[in-house]
């Protein structure tokens, strides 16, 4: 809007996604101790050169394409070689043979990952083809951004870093910024009784006329929360649909057409339908820190007359005698927020409590829909699974919570599918070993129709 200047970034470039599970040495701000020893963060993919082109780097090929201007190099390895060290993977396949023109940016404090001593491995890395350091300058005790800045400079100087990749990686700057609108023709001097108005708007600053970054006509506006709302619904993929009990029915006058229960730790938290990397690195619990529609907000505006019980109490909850219809729990349940190598578990496993909950309700006499807040497949053990009329996965929905409402009362159709199989069990977490037999297989979502 208004012209911002903005450069996409496509990362991480190169197969992060397939690094080998038990393999991750997640290393928060590359200090060269490993907070995690096991799992998936930046641990290591084994693969050959077909392997590697066919899968890992075929999705960069449509952002190149495009013109992306910053590619960021994934803190892993490849084949036991750092990404970040790797000239063939950076200057040799990324620059050289693909073409790309723009800044090749290194992930947060990698490169201290990369060698014994700063000095060895900002040679390393800056050899390999990377234009940009990214550096946390001394926050997790390594030097100063200037240190590191005098460790730079002295390897040129010895020849170590030649002063043509330099040039490479300023040129490149500069050409992204260009690209942006961020440099302009240098202004002359001005001359005697000239217009000094004119020469300054010459000179290579940022453009007065750009709105700031937390512009709110445009961030949060009510046009982008809209597109939000109908990308939640149309990202929404249902497993399981008994007899048909989704969509919900709305009800008349504001009178639920059944008695309606909403329970689970994600139904009232903007915190976790955000998860991590949002509201805060390793994302928030709670609605204290965005504004926005929590799902049981979302579901109350449809029928005000749903109840919102939490704690223990939900599992004790009777539907009232005589009722008309079955009457329907929603249990909202899913992980807390994670990022980075703090969401490597052993055991990708729903809240025990919110599954005693769910089966007591279910035992009760309660139609129980299990909404899946989460950023992956978790386990649904056979007990929970046997006795739930439907389950559907809302991933992460951030603001929006309206989105699975729609889908839930049949505003909006179920028209998702999985982009991946989902696992029995734990034996099942590598893609590989759900080829025969995942609990649902890869494109597996049932689908309704919009009602009213």
């Amino acid at each position: 809007r208004g012209g911002l200047p903005m450069a996409a970034c496509a990362k991480h470039w190169v197969a992060d996604g397939g690094t080998a599970l038990g393999t991750g040495k997640f290393d928060m701000g590359g200090i060269g101790k490993a907070v995690k020893s096991f799992g998936l963060d930046q641990g290591n993919a084994d693969c050959d050169d077909a392997e590697l082109r066919a899968t890992h780097v075929a999705p960069y090929l449509p952002a190149l394409a495009e013109g992306v201007l910053t590619v960021m190099v994934s803190y892993s390895s490849l084949n036991g070689v750092k990404c970040h060290a790797s000239r063939a993977l950076v200057t040799g396949l990324l620059k050289e043979e693909l073409g790309f023109r723009g800044v090749v940016v290194s992930d947060y404090n990698a490169v201290q990952q990369c060698g014994g001593s700063y000095s060895a491995a900002v040679c390393k890395v800056v050899n390999a083809g990377v234009d940009i350091v990214m550096t946390a300058g001394g926050l997790f005790g390594d030097l100063t951004w200037r240190r590191q800045l005098e460790e730079l400079e002295a390897a040129v100087g010895r020849g170590d870093v030649p002063a043509e990749r330099v040039d490479d990686a300023v040129r490149r700057v500069l050409r992204v910024k260009v690209a942006c609108g961020l440099l302009r023709r240098a202004a002359a001097s001005t001359p005697a009784g000239g217009d000094a108005a004119a020469a300054a708007s010459r000179c290579p600053l940022f453009d007065a006329a750009v709105p700031p970054m937390g512009d709110a006509a445009c961030v949060g506006c009510e046009a982008h929360r809209a597109a939000a709302r109908r990308a939640v619904a149309k990202s929404c993929v249902l497993l399981v649909n008994e007899g048909g009990i989704l969509p919900l029915p709305a009800g008349e006058g504001g009178r639920p057409a059944a008695e309606l229960l909403v329970t689970g730790i994600a139904a009232d938290s903007l915190g976790r339908q955000c998860g991590g990397w949002s509201l805060e690195w390793q994302g928030c619990e709670g609605n204290a820190f965005t504004t926005g529609t929590t799902i049981a907000d979302a579901i109350r505006a449809v029928q005000p007359g749903a109840r919102l019980v939490s704690g223990r109490a939900a599992g004790r909850q009777a539907p009232s005698a005589g009722a008309a219809s079955r009457p329907v729990a929603v249990v909202v349940t899913g992980e807390a927020p994670y990022a980075e190598g703090f969401g490597d578990v052993e055991e990708l496993r729903l809240p025990p409590a919110d599954v005693r909950a769910a089966v007591a309700l279910a035992d009760a006499g309660w139609a129980v829909v299990l909404l899946l807040v989460t950023g992956r497949p978790l386990l649904l053990p056979p007990p929970l699974l046997s006795r739930v009329a439907a389950v559907l996965v809302a991933w992460l929905p951030g603001t929006e919570g309206d989105g699975v409402a729609d889908v839930l009362f049949g505003r909006a159709p179920a028209t998702g599918r999985l982009s991946f199989s989902w696992p029995h069990a734990m034996d099942q977490a590598a893609a590989a070993a759900r080829l025969k037999g995942p609990l649902f297989p890869f494109g597996h979502g049932l689908q309704t129709r919009a009602v009213g």
